[in-house]
C-alpha cells in the first residue's frame, strides 16, 4: 500500500495562539544545526522558517471519519465506547513475537487499539492541549 508522504507544520514558539498548521512545501536541511521549511500558509503567500521555533508533524496515512488526514500530534476521539481523546503518536512496542511493533498509535491505548476510520479529529496538542485533560 503506497501512502503520500507529507508534513503540517506548527509554528510554536510564541505559544499557542501562533501554533496554526501550514502545510510543508519543502524541507531544506542546512550545514549546521539548522532545518528551514518552506510553507503555504495560504493560497498564495508562503513563508520559510527555521525548525527551532516549531515543529513538523507527519502525516499517518490515516483518515477520521470526515475524511480528514489524521496527522502526529493531533487529538482524535477514538470510537472505543468511552471516546475518549488521545494524542497520535508515533512509538515502537514491544511485541513478544516479533521483538517490537513501530507504528501509529493512540496515548495511552498502545497495544490495545486498532484503528478503525471511525475516529474523529478534534484537534491537534499545540492549538488545543487542554483537550487532553480528563
Amino acid at each position: 500500500m503506497n501512502r503520500e508522504i507529507k508534513f503540517r507544520y506548527h509554528w510554536t514558539k510564541n505559544g499557542p495562539q501562533y501554533a496554526a498548521p501550514y502545510m510543508v512545501l519543502s524541507i531544506y536541511w542546512l550545514d549546521g544545526p539548522e532545518t528551514e521549511v518552506l510553507v503555504r500558509k495560504s493560497k498564495h503567500e508562503t513563508e520559510e522558517f527555521t525548525l527551532d521555533g516549531g515543529v513538523l508533524c507527519q502525516f499517518t496515512g490515516l483518515y477520521d471519519k470526515r475524511g480528514k488526514e489524521i496527522y502526529e500530534g493531533d487529538i482524535v476521539r477514538c470510537s472505543s465506547s468511552n471516546r475518549c481523546p488521545h494524542e497520535v503518536i508515533w512509538t515502537d512496542i514491544p511485541n513478544e513475537n516479533l521483538g517490537s511493533a513501530p507504528g501509529w498509535y493512540l496515548s495511552d491505548l498502545m497495544g490495545g487499539y486498532s484503528f478503525t476510520g471511525m475516529e474523529e479529529v478534534i484537534g491537534n496538542i499545540y492549538e488545543h492541549p487542554e483537550l487532553l485533560k480528563p
